[in-house]
């Protein structure tokens, strides 16, 4: 299935090599984190 065409998070799970829900962060939303969040959440786990 091609991406753009994928209608659940399921389906675009799936396109991106089956991803866990698991590693989905929605804190920071998606495609929005910036270096400084991802330092900060490396420093913190």
């Amino acid at each position: 299935m091609n991406i753009a065409l994928a209608t659940t998070w399921a389906d675009r799970l799936y396109d991106l090599g089956n991803v866990p829900a698991s590693r989905i962060r929605m804190e920071p939303a998606p495609g929005t984190a910036t270096m400084e969040d991802v330092t900060r959440l490396h420093d913190t786990e």
